[in-house]
């Protein structure tokens, strides 16, 4: 699936419409509507604000990856962490670390 199949997929999927997308990332709608038939990629910046508003990877987007999900997923997680989470989700880190070492 090509980054412009993403694009659409996705808007779709959160029943967004063009131009709510637009005014997320900064642009006009029809450069949403070009992103989304091919016509045009977004610049590097409109990626990452893109990969913000649909919770994924630019990764994904660009089709390095098929799960949507990936680090964005696992970074939002970790956002909502209580401070008891946090602290047993680093020490589970340390113990993953010693054991690759190993």
């Amino acid at each position: 699936m090509c980054t412009a199949e993403r694009l659409l997929k996705l808007r779709l999927e959160k029943q967004a419409t063009q131009a709510e997308v637009a005014r997320q990332i900064g642009v006009h709608k029809s450069s949403v509507s070009a992103y989304e038939v091919g016509r045009r990629m977004p610049t590097s910046d409109q990626l990452c604000k893109l990969a913000d508003f649909y919770n994924t990877t630019t990764d994904y987007l660009l089709g390095r990856t098929d799960d949507p999900r990936d680090i964005a997923f696992l970074m939002a997680a970790y956002q909502k962490m209580s401070p008891k989470d946090l602290e047993i989700f680093l020490e589970f880190r340390q113990i993953v670390s010693r054991m690759s070492a190993e």
